[in-house]
């Protein structure tokens, strides 16, 4: 019995880890524009400029998931929320990332690489690396453990007729790294394991 309960308190001592893997973070109802010094329309070949999103009144971080699993975060609305994806015709050529709880924010490069794909209708998202933070960060009350890289896809309605203009945008940031255990789990779960010890003793 006395092993049992022991397992059980280790368990609730090490509550929230996880092994680095991808973490989302599912924004909603944000702001894209699109801007170009160019006449070419948006998501042809001869395309030059910017497409910009940024946060509005209605914009909501949805939730946090570990690989799979929903932390149970949101929907909780963001102190900021800015993206910058600069473009030649379909390829990307650079950018930046950058969102906030109001504390701490995750910052991120986009590297050049990645490109412009369509799906249906108007619909088109953007697959590209991006180099963000190094070590741990606590964004919306969750703990993380980053590496520094990971993957950002950006999903938006723009019609691709457009040369300058605006639609309601989801984006979803996917980055590499870990939930970090919470001390406080960590403390309740020793504390069990403390109270256990003495019952022992005094049994």
């Amino acid at each position: 019995m006395f092993k049992q309960l022991t397992t059980a308190a280790a368990v609730l001592a090490f509550a929230g880890m996880s092994q680095a893997g991808t973490i989302q973070f599912d924004f909603d109802s944000l702001l894209g524009e699109v801007t170009s010094g160019d006449a070419a329309d948006f998501g042809t070949d001869d395309f030059a400029g910017t497409l910009t999103i940024t946060d509005t009144d209605d914009t909501i971080l949805l939730d946090i998931l570990d690989g799979t699993t929903a932390l149970g975060v949101g929907p909780v609305a963001p102190a900021d929320f800015t993206m910058t994806v600069d473009l030649d015709g379909t390829e990307v050529t650079g950018g930046s990332l950058s969102f906030s709880d109001g504390v701490e924010s995750f910052d991120a490069s986009i590297v050049a690489g990645g490109s412009l794909l369509f799906g249906p209708g108007s619909t088109f998202f953007i697959t590209n690396l991006i180099t963000g933070p190094v070590g741990q960060l606590d964004l919306f009350g969750v703990l993380f453990e980053f590496d520094g890289t990971g993957n950002t896809f950006t999903f938006d309605g723009i019609p691709t007729s457009i040369r300058d203009g605006s639609s309601e945008v989801e984006v979803n940031v996917f980055a590499t790294g870990n939930v970090v255990p919470t001390p406080t789990a960590a403390a309740a779960g020793f504390m069990a394991l403390g109270l256990l010890a003495a019952r022992r003793r005094q049994a």
